[in-house]
């Protein structure tokens, strides 16, 4: 696998707000994945889970497999950006998510090469 350098890893910090410490980026070629969550239960229900998911969304951050994430709006579900080395080790950590655990999401990975970006992201695509 492919780490980036400290000063992409730096701009990196910069968009996740960790400046604190250095945050490596690992890619094996320079694809990316968006995970599309849809609700498929009642909000009440999320809501039970809504800490679990959040200490594991915390946990992959820390582990630098997920780049960004959010709820939709209107709160139909959510999105995580990764940039993983392959679709199954995705889907392997995706398993460990309570939304899926618990079956109150359906889960749907996009594979996309980025081939665009801001400049402030350039580093997603110079690999």
């Amino acid at each position: 696998m492919r780490c980036y350098s400290l000063q992409r890893a730096t701009v990196m910090n910069k968009l996740l707000g960790k400046l604190d410490y250095y945050y490596p980026l690992y890619l094996e070629r320079n694809e990316m994945f968006i995970v599309s969550l849809n609700y498929i239960s009642s909000l009440e229900e999320i809501d039970k889970f809504v800490e679990e998911h959040i200490v594991y969304l915390n946990e992959q951050y820390s582990h630098g497999n997920f780049i960004v994430s959010g709820r939709k709006e209107p709160r139909t579900g959510g999105i995580i950006l990764s940039a993983l080395g392959s679709k199954q080790e995705l889907e392997s950590i995706l398993k460990s998510d309570p939304f899926y655990r618990e079956r109150l999401a359906e889960f749907e990975i996009i594979e996309f090469i980025p081939t665009k970006s801001a400049p402030e992201l350039n580093f997603l695509i110079d690999v």
